[in-house]
């Protein structure tokens, strides 16, 4: 008998009959395609997830079997200092315990192609082991357990009972293992131990509960893991480091541990009086306990060191100038910082002397008063009581004003070699004209020039070695923003430095600037005669001692009221 849906898929396929055809003789349903293998057993997993059906009964295991398990087995290296870890195939005993281990060597391959001993846990304990050992030589399966990834498979470990300890690689072999067992965390301090006639740095460790014995403070390994954990007698956990409350990494803090040198008698009192006088105390405890004397009747003088480097600026030299604040306290300088103590040694007694906020805070206002400010630029910006001024024209006017006032205040100043702003003074001005027989009438050379010391300085060279040397610094913009007062520093063929006023500065640039680079740098500037109206320009805008040249000036006076009348 067919269905409903069969008379219509059949009477859909037919094709039409007149009305007094002959009943349709009944077919079979079609038969749907097969679908292929991969989709038939992907249906069955699907339904195997969705409706998993109870096991009826457990397997039972083949006593006579051997039975295996994947260990982590931890062991001392060949030197003894330092511990390894080794992921293992363990041999197990009919009842449980460990027979034998061996070193899984092809580590990778245990997530490419699995063993049927393989747990599910086991996955995740192999990727963290990878990801600890990258890095590190892959020709050995043992590691050392490091930073963050070895602390968190270590606690993996221990929670899921796969951490073994050996005393050998051989006792492993052996079936020599024994189970590691999860300790408290212990906080670990450092401290200088008496080893014969010498003291060398460790670390102190907090005892275990009820431990009394006289290396109660001390452990057996302490691994290089984040946070560090430590190893005491087949237990293991996690240490809290005493850091004194400086910001340093772990493993800076370890290097500085394993590099510090062993000290005599003669040494510990001395290094003792250092780490207290840098106050580094917190951090690294006193080899030699100090009789201390505090002392907070001493007053701080200023200490100003003024200084300036060439560093090299997107290819080319430039100068830099500050200032370095620090305090004198009866002899002994400290810097600006305020962690740094002032601790001196007088006969068996440290004399430790207060330092005063108030007093160090007035001196840095008075140099706020004047102008200087913390640098906002590298190197500068990190070094401590750096300051600078905001320009040149600044550090000119300190030198010539502010700088003898500190002195005189009791401000200890110091200079250093490489200070640029002790200047010579400009006692005058000078314009030389010079007509060669040979110029005729068609050129003559201009020489500007500066008494120094009474000696005559030409000036065009010097103003060509700035410009070139700097030219974003003579933009008109720039050169606009420069006040009649301020000055410009320039240094002379001797070496010697003078102060140059940009008002007289600007005149010169004005009137002669574009004719600078039309020649070689020289003391004269050859000018056409039809240029004498230049030398008019430059009389105006310049108190100048002129020689020479009297009739050029003349023409140039009138080249220059030719040059002013108004047209009709």
């Amino acid at each position: 008998m067919h269905t409903v849906d069969d008379h219509r898929e059949n009477a859909a396929d037919a094709p039409a009959l007149a009305p007094a055809a002959a009943p349709a003789v009944a077919r079979a349903p079609a038969r749907a395609p097969a679908l292929p293998a991969p989709v038939v057993s992907w249906l069955q997993r699907v339904e195997a997830a969705a409706h998993p059906q109870p096991k009826l009964t457990d397997e039972v295991a083949d006593p006579k079997a051997v039975q295996y398990k994947f260990v982590y087995v931890m062991a001392p290296t060949s030197g003894g200092r330092h511990v390894a870890i080794c992921l293992c195939k363990a041999r197990l005993r009919p009842n449980g315990d460990v027979a034998a281990a061996s070193p899984v060597s092809e580590v990778f391959s245990l997530l490419s192609a699995p063993p049927a001993y393989l747990e599910g846990d086991d996955v995740d304990l192999v990727r963290f082991f990878i990801a600890m050992r990258s890095g590190s030589a892959q020709g050995t399966s043992a590691t050392e357990p490091k930073g963050k990834v070895g602390a968190i498979l270590l606690q993996m470990l221990l929670e899921q009972g796969k951490l073994l300890w050996a005393n050998s690689w051989s006792d492993m072999a052996n079936g020599l293992v024994y189970p590691l067992q999860g300790g408290p965390t212990r906080l670990a301090s450092l401290a200088w131990r008496d080893e014969g006639r010498v003291a060398k740095l460790g670390w102190s460790v907090e005892p275990a509960k009820g431990a009394t014995h006289s290396a109660a403070d001390q452990i057996d390994y302490m691994l290089p893991t984040d946070p560090p954990w430590y190893i005491d007698n087949l237990s293991i956990g996690p240490l809290e480091l005493n850091r004194g409350g400086i910001d340093i990494s772990l493993a800076e803090l370890q290097a500085l541990v394993a590099q510090a040198p062993a000290l005599t008698g003669t040494d510990k009192k001395r290094v003792s009086q250092l780490l207290l006088a840098h106050g580094l105390q917190q951090l690294m405890p006193l080899p030699q306990p100090l009789t201390q004397r505090l002392r907070n009747d001493v007053k701080p003088i200023p200490h100003l060191l003024l200084e300036s480097v060439q560093m090299a600026d997107g290819g080319t030299p430039r100068w830099h100038d500050f200032a370095v604040l620090a305090y004198d306290y009866d002899g002994q300088r400290v810097s600006f910082d305020p962690a740094q103590r002032v601790v001196r040694q007088i006969g068996d007694v440290t004399e430790v002397i207060e330092r005063d906020p108030k007093a160090e805070a007035a001196a840095l206002n008075k140099l706020n008063e004047i102008g200087f400010r913390k640098p906002a630029t590298a190197p500068f910006n990190a070094m401590a009581g750096a300051l600078a001024l905001d320009s040149q024209a600044h550090w000119l006017r300190f030198a010539e004003n502010d700088l003898d006032a500190l002195s005189d205040a009791g401000w200890h100043v110091q200079k250093s070699a490489k200070y640029r702003y002790d200047v010579v003074a400009v006692e005058d001005w000078y314009a030389d004209i010079d007509e060669p027989v040979e110029a005729g009438n068609a050129w003559f050379e201009l020489e500007l020039g500066i008494i120094v010391a009474r000696k005559r300085v030409p000036l065009l060279p010097v103003l060509v070695q700035l410009i070139r040397s700097a030219p974003g610094d003579f933009d008109p913009a720039v050169l606009a923003a420069h006040a009649e007062a301020d000055q410009m520093l320039a240094t002379l063929p001797d070496g010697e430095r003078v102060a140059l006023p940009w008002g007289r500065l600007k005149p010169i640039l004005a009137t002669l600037g574009e004719l600078y680079f039309n020649d070689k740098i020289k003391a004269r500037m050859r000018l056409s005669t039809l240029d004498a109206a230049r030398l008019e320009d430059l009389a105006r805008g310049l108190e100048l001692r002129w020689t020479g040249g009297e009739r050029l000036r003349e023409t140039g006076r009138k080249l220059s009221q030719f040059g002013s009348v108004k047209k009709v």
